[in-house]
Formats: structure tokens, sequence, C-alpha cells
């Protein structure tokens, strides 16, 4: 990869031809995973449930956190996430 500074704070980025055959697309699609025991657990359980149709998982963003309480209790924590997958045509 060649790398030249432009005027004006810019950056302009030559790839080889040899690094473009190891470019790829990933997709990101957002979950709701949920559980009783735990935020992680939560995020688990949205892994699982997506591996089983989506192929090559590469990573996880979490959005947020969130919980159900009943009766000053927490009954269900819900982990909201972005995933990642490479993209296969």
């Amino acid at each position: 990869m060649y790398i030249s500074k432009l005027p004006y704070a810019l950056v302009h980025i030559v790839l080889l031809p040899s690094e473009v055959s190891r470019l790829s697309v990933v997709k990101v699609i957002e979950l709701i995973g949920a559980s009783p025991d735990s935020w992680e657990a939560a995020a688990q359980n949205a892994i699982d449930i997506a591996s089983k149709s989506v192929r090559g998982i590469t990573g996880i963003d979490v959005i947020h956190f969130t919980a159900k309480v009943e009766n000053g209790k927490i009954v269900k924590y819900k982990a909201n996430l972005k995933v990642a997958f490479k993209y296969e045509a």
C-alpha cells in the first residue's frame, strides 16, 4: 500500500494489485438477544441462534443493554448487537 499526503489534510491511498484480492465485503445485521442470567449470556444467545443460519460471523458490536424488571428484580437481560459476517455473493 502506498499512502501519499495531499494538500489540505487529504490522504491518497493506492492499493497494490496483490492487496486487492485480500479485500472482502462484510455485512452487518442487528439482533437482540435475551437471557434470564446475564447480559453476556444474552449476547451469546443471539450469536448462538444467528450462527444456525449465518456463516462466517467475524465480530459483534454491543450497542446497548436493557433489562426487564419485576418486583424490584431483573428478570430478563437483553443485549442489542450489531453482528458482522463476511458477505458471500
